[in-house]
């Protein structure tokens, strides 16, 4: 096997597109979707089941209420009218007055009282404020509980409008639920659902509150209530029939509102023709009044003219053709809604196998539910035995493949791209049950595209270093691939030109890069460790090409460490009385590199001598030289005995490691143990 090539070195795309394909195929990928349909569509049919069950006892129990509030209804509006005896009573006191106002002359009989006709003799009725309040309390009591039995059969209407067309299993049926289901959340049906048991109660509670109540009079006010109780009911129908018109996937879809669809689009057909024709005449008059410079102002509305997307469609395409317009929100709300209904564990093992069917731009919401479902699970569970839900890295694995393919496959912009790597990298956490070799071709995938943005690579290196050290560690050794591949990503790391860090502003930039220098050194010394060791799969040539790598890596680093401006080094800080020597320079070579296990491990390995140069130890002695006369001419940090103490052992450690190396120089070539 030949030394590993100096450019950068990533999966071929054709190869990673054909084994994903054969990791998941077709027939795989229809049997995860038709449990997944199975679950949604039992979700959904149970859904619709409740509420219509729940619209049936509101139609029954305001059917009660009104049964019993019309009897007192009736009998309290008699109290707003005046009794059919007053006129009888009046008649009698009048003749009951002449008479005893009259006097009996020769022939006839006089009597001083006045005359007066029927309508004089009737006294006023005014009606009391008790009986005007009962009859108030009372007949809104009413209106409410049959206003509650309206909106009931109106939520029927919508559910039994939603339940229609769902026959059969075909993912096209499938998309068609999950359609309606979205309109179903986003337009809050579940509000009018929960509106008519609180009118009822509203119904009960006007209706004891008018037993307490006596007598009212027949006015204005009984009837501006009602009226305005009747008005909002109304305005409630007129809006509900309305909307379906202006937005298509309003799930307000009910008999009145196709008869008012079907007048506004039959009378939009009609005017058309005139409206075109008076719009043309304004536009032209307009155009003749305008500047020739400013006419092109009126392009809009010229095309506003030729469009026809102002003409309503047929009902049933206006329900019908949306979903197939969006197909990549709905199978992510689809494949989402199946795990976070059910809370199933299968339904994350197989999320991996229709990831290929979802947009890029949809992979990062998706993943964020799923984690928002997971996270109100946990917060959720009383049972503190029951272990948490897991299985998201495989998921994850396969979306981060997946949106770095699509570029290729879709065309998707890279902006995209960047974004949902970046959110997807973020939920990644590598542990050690992580496929570290399958992991690795990712991140050599995101070193190797051309994203125009840092995040991604910036976390794929993190990502990178964490898989170094668990693949150390653990039982599972990292294959020639997965070296050859990390070797790459670090060479990529080392450039400065690539480096997050290199172009911030302020003294910051060199502590944060010289920091991210010494962790792809850590890098390094990890493949090179894992290519020495003894339980390696690696073969003889394979190994020397993973050193001769790292070793081009090191004279890299040694080259930019070589062109720093050390004035801007990191150096000890004093916070109070306590120093703080974590911010060091000094303290950042000790605890990255020269006190460092693995470090210390390949130095005492025979052949490391093969990757680690005379020059590697004097760039870090002239670090820590320049580390040690800063100390010096600044008056400020001469009296900082633990600096100078930190500054001795490093020095002795790395002197010690130099003579380590060269007595390896010596003693043995390094080249005949490999493999070994």
């Amino acid at each position: 096997m030949p030394p590993l090539a100096a450019h950068r070195v990533a999966p071929d795309r054709n190869e990673l597109r054909l084994e994903l394909n054969r990791e998941y195929p077709d027939e795989r990928k229809k049997i995860v979707w038709e449990r997944y349909d199975k679950d949604v569509k039992a979700y959904y049919d149970a859904l619709v089941k409740r509420w219509l069950k729940e619209m049936d006892n509101i139609l029954v129990f305001a059917g009660l209420l009104a049964a019993v509030l019309t009897p007192f209804n009736v009998e309290s509006y008699k109290s707003l009218q005046p009794e059919p005896t007053d006129a009888l009573l009046a008649v009698l006191q009048q003749i009951s007055t002449q008479l005893d106002s009259a006097s009996v002359k020769t022939g006839s009989i006089d009597t001083t009282a006045p005359s007066r006709t029927l309508a004089e003799t009737q006294l006023t009725f005014v009606a009391s404020r008790s009986a005007i309040s009962l009859n108030v309390l009372w007949f809104a009591s009413l209106i409410c509980s049959l206003s509650s039995a309206s909106m009931a059969l109106i939520v029927k209407q919508w559910l039994h409008d939603l339940s229609m067309g769902l026959c059969g299993d075909s993912r096209a049926v499938a998309r068609r639920r999950q359609y309606r289901y979205n309109s179903l959340m986003k337009w809050r049906v579940i509000v009018f659902v929960i509106i008519p048991p609180l009118l009822l109660q509203i119904a009960l509670i006007l209706f004891l509150s008018g037993l307490l109540v006596l007598l009212w009079d027949l006015q204005r006010t009984v009837w501006a209530v009602s009226a305005a109780l009747v008005g909002s009911l109304f305005l409630f129908l007129a809006v509900v029939a309305i909307l379906p018109i202006v937005w298509r996937d309003c799930s307000y879809r009910s008999p009145q509102a196709r008869i008012l669809y079907l007048l506004v689009r039959w009378t939009l057909r009609l005017i058309r023709p005139t409206l075109t024709w008076l719009l043309h005449l304004l536009l032209f008059w307009a155009g003749e009044l305008l500047p020739a410079g400013r006419r092109t102002v009126l392009q809009p509305y010229y095309q506003i003219l030729t469009s026809k997307r102002w003409l309503l469609p047929s009902w049933r395409r206006s329900k019908e053709a949306p979903p197939f317009a969006n197909t990549g929100t709905l199978d992510r709300t689809t494949a989402v809604m199946a795990f976070t209904t059910t809370y199933d564990d299968a339904h994350l093992e197989d999320l991996p196998d229709v990831l290929s069917d979802i947009p890029t731009a949809e992979l990062a919401p998706a993943f964020d539910q799923i984690a928002t479902a997971l996270e109100v699970r946990l917060r959720r569970m009383n049972d503190p035995d029951e272990p948490p839900v897991t299985g998201l890295d495989v998921p994850l694995t396969a979306a981060i493949r997946q949106c770095l393919l699509a570029e290729q496959d879709t065309g998707t912009d890279h902006r995209v791209i960047a974004d949902t790597c970046v959110s997807l990298l973020r939920r990644v956490r590598i542990t050690d049950g992580t496929d570290r070799n399958k992991f690795m071709d990712i991140i050599a995938l995101i070193f190797d595209f051309r994203f125009g943005d840092q995040r991604p690579t910036s976390l794929a290196f993190q990502h990178l270093l964490a898989l170094l050290e668990i693949g150390s560690q653990g039982d599972q050794r990292l294959s020639y691939r997965s070296l050859l591949y990390a070797m790459s990503a670090l060479d990529v790391a080392i450039d400065p030109k690539r480096s997050a860090y290199w172009h911030k502003r302020s003294d910051s930039r060199y502590q944060i890069f010289v920091i991210h220098q010494l962790e792809v050194v850590q890098g390094v010394v990890r493949c090179t460790l894992e290519a020495l060791s003894s339980e390696t799969s690696l073969s003889l040539s394979e190994a020397r090409g993973v050193c001769d790598t790292g070793k081009r890596i090191l004279s890299k680093f040694q080259d930019n460490w070589g062109n720093l401006d050390w004035n801007g080094m990191l150096k000890p800080k004093r916070r109070g009385h306590e120093l703080k020597l974590r911010s060091s320079l000094t303290w950042v070579i000790s605890e990255k590199l020269l006190g460092w296990s693995p470090f210390r491990d390949l130095c005492a390995d025979p052949r490391s001598c093969v990757i680690l140069s005379d020059q590697f130890f004097v760039t870090l002695k002239n670090a820590l030289s320049s580390a040690k006369a800063k100390r010096l001419k600044d008056p400020n940090l001469q009296d900082m005995e633990e600096e100078s103490k930190l500054e001795k052992r490093a020095t002795d450690s790395l002197e010690r490691l130099e003579r380590d190396l060269a007595s390896h120089r010596r003693s043995v070539s390094p080249f005949v143990h490999y493999g070994q």
